[in-house]
């Protein structure tokens, strides 16, 4: 499994959803962590220095946009509310409000991310065109959310460290994704399939389609919208 979210709480998640035992790996935090489900081994690559995350925070801050730099099952931000420490709880994950300038000094972290409305992606996506730092690399992940990492690290750097891990080949990996941090993972493994509802960056990079959709909460696939919003809850 690959996800965007650190591997503290997406193992949680997959014990919720019964698929624990079909679980061997996950790549977490956009390809910057690989976890052994089997072994309980965990490697992490790439963290970006606390200066970069800073120079990020002051490029935007203006903007109406709310930070986040996750550890662990925390979510650390500049802006809490009840109604966004309610969503991250879905996610498992908590959320602390900090001052991001004391936060960030001396402290690697694995990626900063900025939350915002939907609506916002035009203006958010023009700023960034603007910021120059090689020591990160920003892309949206969502509709509302853009992040920051070490320009190394993505999804596919991710797939293929998981192929050195278990001493496989490229060409035997099917991976299946619908984000657009889900494309360069699509493109490199031997056979990649992007989600019917999947974004135009992930089918880019895609010979197919899958004619099913994923669900955003679940991320489980499926055909039936009515009947699988009913599961969802369930």
């Amino acid at each position: 499994m690959a996800s965007g979210r650190p591997i503290d709480t997406v193992r949680p998640m997959i014990a919720d959803w019964g698929i624990e035992k079909s679980v061997s790996f996950i790549v977490g935090m956009n390809g910057g962590v690989l976890y052994d489900v089997r072994r309980r081994e965990k490697e992490e690559y790439y963290l970006i220095p606390g200066d970069a995350c800073l120079k990020v925070y002051h490029f935007y801050k203006d903007l109406d946009v709310v930070f986040q730099v996750i550890i662990g099952p925390t979510c650390y931000t500049n802006v809490s509310t009840p109604e966004s420490r309610a969503k991250q709880l879905e996610f498992g994950e908590y959320e602390i409000e900090v001052n991001m300038e004391e936060f960030l000094k001396n402290r690697d972290v694995n990626k900063m991310v900025l939350h915002f409305d939907p609506s916002y992606m035009p203006v958010i996506e023009k700023r960034a065109a603007a910021f120059r730092d090689n020591r990160v690399v920003g892309f949206a992940t969502a509709d509302d959310f853009y992040e920051y990492v070490d320009p190394a690290v993505n999804k596919g750097f991710g797939i293929r460290q998981l192929a050195r891990h278990y001493g496989t080949d490229l060409k035997h990996i099917v991976v299946f994704g619908d984000a657009p941090n889900d494309r360069e993972m699509i493109q490199i493994a031997g056979t990649g399939v992007c989600m019917q509802n999947g974004s135009g960056s992930g089918k880019t990079g895609s010979g197919l389609y899958y004619t099913g959709n994923q669900c955003g909460q679940c991320g489980r696939p499926f055909f039936d919208e009515t009947d699988h919003r009913k599961r969802c809850r369930e």
